[in-house]
């Protein structure tokens, strides 16, 4: 899960880039995080019962990879 968090090429984290970006970091504290969850199912990286996602560690290089949780996904959640 840390190189969600974290990208090599970088100690910080990717809230601090939401921040120097001035994107929201938060969700409002009464929307339904449930909801973003049982949506992925409707994702057309959802395959198999997995969460495939596209990491992209710099410009140019991208992979698929398929070892994030649905777990890890509500525990990221959890923080916004």
């Amino acid at each position: 899960m840390r190189s969600l968090i974290f990208s090599k090429n970088s100690s910080c984290p990717l809230t601090c880039r939401r921040i120097k970006f001035e994107l929201p970091i938060n969700l409002p504290k009464n929307f339904p995080r449930q909801k973003i969850v049982e949506a992925i199912k409707f994702d057309k990286k959802f395959e198999d019962g997995k969460v495939r996602f596209v990491v992209t560690p710099r410009i140019g290089i991208a992979h698929v990879t398929g070892d994030v949780t649905v777990d890890d996904i509500r525990e990221v959640i959890a923080q916004l």
